[in-house]
């Protein structure tokens, strides 16, 4: 997913948010987003202020289109900023800290248009890739020359110019890191005429162009023998001008692939993270310039909307996630203005009808009242575990460590289904909490939701729309099943995107934190594509907890920063 060489990153002090506020969320922290040319948008507004007593005079109206998606170049004027203004003069920009978007507000940001200055950057940065790559295959014609006696007929070591180029980064990547073994191995079993060392020459040279001086620097081991404390002293050395001109490099980057000072951080990329680095940086330039991946959740957009400017490619971190915040090394490698923006947690009152909806916000005050019980159903798929973060494996292993913890640390009944297999039919009823994967926009309906229900189904594309009546997404048909919240993206996501099963759901179950914490403390990032449906201030659990928190984080998280509500100056 990342083009840039891992290890590039601008390492500051980070300072604390401006200001906090005391406790959980409240009505006093929230402010209603309706569309004005929508009567259902409205009414369903109005309704929720009532049902929650929220104070008076916090309904923001905006002029949009109909429809689910809202054109890119429509977004900062027609939504970002009336929202800016109003809570600006409102004198609500240090209070509010949860919007709330209903009916017919649009649920996803079209993709980033492409100017003429942008399109004459591409076609520049093309050309750089083009002579990067031929490059890179210079050396994977030397590095096959090295190897070819002892792997392969001479035949196969065609010239850069008749061999098919590697697509992608994955590609490259696996076909130096064969050519690099295959070479290594010929020198190893003694068969190779070129003297030991011209070959030792030859070769760390290959290793240099292609991975730069942190990839040299990364098989290095300190000295065991020998002048070991001078040749120590060397590589502590090499390692501080590496970690300069990663600060650098990052520092170059974040202003955009339009800076004149691109140039610059193209140089530095290739002469310390290799000709791979630089093709990695320079195919993300592509995207960037292309608009690839600037669609997103309107929802999940407006969470930065007091942030610093950003490249709209991909997402940024959310920094009120609760291990992000406690993860030292993320804490340096971003800007401290990023930590200091508050957030706004937002949350969305949609679904297929108006209806639907009117039932959803009906549903969760009286729930709060008696607490939600009734039976939790979690669908894994047998994976082999795995701790690569983003792997199947790894959220395949989380979905058991929840039902693991709801079983032994709960009272609420729990049904965990560890099979490639979706629950059947009818099979889950009194069904209070819901859990599983991977049936991409095609719900079956095996469930009979109680009053307040939260599901979730973990796949792509499972909000791309909430109305579509031809459609079979999963939160469409959640909602209209009967469950009370769900969150989902609007797009392929990536399956990084989405909050851990264990971590979401065991902070609800605590009833200490409303449903749009427990969301914004779970989920990775912002400006993506994730949206969350259902009464932010929801608390299931409030009066009958399941959990503590100390149950669900590890001690060196807790406990859970308040929210930051304080604006920075833009």
């Amino acid at each position: 997913m990342f083009a840039l060489a891992p290890g590039i990153a601008l390492a500051l002090v980070i300072a604390a948010p401006a200001q906090l506020h005391p406790g959980a969320l409240d009505p006093n922290h929230v402010a209603l987003v309706f569309n004005r040319n929508s009567r259902a948008s409205g009414e369903l507004a109005l309704f929720y202020a009532e049902q929650r007593a929220l104070p008076p005079g916090r309904m923001i109206a905006l002029d949009l289109p109909p429809g689910e998606d809202l054109p890119r170049e429509r977004y900062e004027p027609d939504v970002a900023e009336p929202i800016r203004r109003w809570l600006t003069d409102q004198g609500l920009t240090d209070q509010i800290a949860c919007l709330v978007t209903f009916y017919d507000v649009p649920i996803r940001v079209g993709k980033q248009s492409i100017s003429p200055e942008m399109r004459a950057v591409l076609a520049e940065t093309q050309r750089a890739r083009s002579e990067a790559l031929e490059e890179y295959e210079q050396i994977i014609a030397e590095l096959r020359g090295l190897a070819t006696p002892v792997s392969r007929p001479a035949t196969t070591t065609t010239s850069p110019a008749t061999r098919p180029a590697p697509k992608s980064i994955e590609q490259i990547k696996k076909t130096f890191q064969t050519e690099r073994t295959l070479a290594l191995r010929r020198a190893s079993q003694r068969r190779d005429p070129i003297p030991a060392a011209d070959f030792k020459r030859r070769f760390l040279a290959c290793m240099e162009r292609a991975q730069g001086m942190s990839g040299i620097l990364a098989s290095l081991r300190p000295s065991s023998r020998g002048n070991a404390e001078a040749a120590d002293r060397q590589l502590e050395k090499l390692r501080a001008t590496v970690k300069q001109a990663q600060s650098r490099i990052n520092e170059l980057l974040a202003q955009g692939p339009l800076s004149p000072n691109r140039s610059e951080a193209r140089q530095l990329i290739k002469q310390f993270a290799g000709l791979i680095g630089l093709l990695a940086h320079l195919d993300q330039d592509v995207d960037r310039l292309r608009g690839a991946d600037t669609i997103a959740s309107l929802d999940s957009e407006l969470s930065t909307l007091w942030a610093p400017p950003a490249s709209l490619y991909r997402w940024r971190l959310n920094t009120l996630n609760a291990r992000h915040r406690a993860n030292e090394e993320l804490r340096r490698a971003l800007p401290a203005e990023e930590w200091q923006a508050p957030i706004l947690m937002v949350s969305r009152l949609d679904g297929p009808s108006p209806n639907t909806v009117r039932r959803i916000i009906e549903d969760a005050v009286p729930t709060e009242k008696v607490g939600l019980t009734g039976r939790a159903y979690i669908d894994a798929r047998g994976l082999a575990p795995s701790r690569k973060p983003g792997s199947y494996g790894l959220y395949d292993q989380d979905l058991r460590d929840l039902a693991r913890l709801l079983q032994t640390k709960t009272k609420t009944p729990t049904i965990l289904d560890n099979h490639k297999e979706l629950f059947p039919p009818a099979a889950c009823p009194d069904a209070a909490l819901y859990c599983g994967w991977y049936s991409v926009a095609r719900f079956q309906d095996a469930f009979m939701f109680v009053r307040g229900a939260v599901a979730v189904h973990i796949a792509s594309f499972e909000a791309k729309s909430l109305r579509d009546p031809k459609a079979s997404y999963w939160c469409k048909e959640l909602l209209a099943d009967g469950a009370a919240a769900t969150f989902g993206p609007v797009d392929e996501p990536y399956l990084s995107a989405f909050p851990m099963p264990r971590d979401f759901f065991g902070l609800l179950a605590t009833g200490r934190y409303t449903l749009v914490e427990c969301f914004y403390y779970t989920k990775p990032y912002n400006s993506w594509m994730m949206l969350l449906v259902g009464d932010p201030l929801y608390r299931p659990f409030a009066v009958n907890p399941q959990l503590a928190p100390e149950d669900v984080l590890p001690a060196d998280i807790l406990p859970l920063q308040p929210v930051p509500t304080s604006r920075p100056t833009r």
